[in-house]
This record gives C-alpha cells, structure tokens and sequence, in this order.
C-alpha cells in the first residue's frame, strides 16, 4: 500500500500543467471613456503611480469601456469644473475621468 502511494506521489510531481489563454476578439459595443491624467500639487516630485492608467487598465479589462489614448486629448483637465465637454463630444466620448 505504500509503495503505490509512493509512486502515485512520485508521478503526479513529475506531471507539469501550461496553461494558455488566447483572447479572440473585443467588445465593439465597449463605451469610449478618457481617463485624463491625474493632477499633481507636488510639484517638486513626479506622481509616485500613473492613476489614471491603473484606472484605464481595470476599466478596459472588465470589457465595457476603452480608453482612448492620452494623445487624443484636446485637453486635460484635473477638476470637474474644468471640464469643456465640446473637446469630448468632437471625439465622441460621453464618460470622462479626471482627478488629483
């Protein structure tokens, strides 16, 4: 009993799995959204992380929104009051993310 518990250890550590993941295709119906580069008071340093692409990141992999490339932008406002939604629908993006 031992011996075949043995070697069944002994084969099932030599058996090595690869997993592949094939992405086929996107969401057409995804909706455009601009996440605008975050705002950044310190001006002496560089913001410690890119926000807004963590943020862009996570909203593209859920499937339902993307991004459209920073160098797009006509502007790049950090507040809401800022926002000059004309530069946004010249584009066609309806959803717009700013912050710092």
């Amino acid at each position: 009993m031992r011996l075949g518990l043995l070697l069944i250890l002994l084969y099932a550590g030599q058996s090595n799995a690869v997993l592949y993941i094939e992405v086929t295709g996107s969401n057409a119906s995804a909706l455009p959204i601009a996440i605008v580069p975050f705002g950044w008071q310190n001006t002496s340093e560089e913001l410690p992380v890119n926000i807004a692409q963590i943020v862009s990141s996570d909203l593209e992999r859920s499937g339902q929104f993307r991004a459209i490339p920073e160098k797009q932008m006509l502007s790049k406002p950090t507040k809401g009051s800022q926002i000059k939604f004309e530069n946004w629908r010249i584009l066609e993006v309806e959803n717009v993310v700013v912050g710092n």
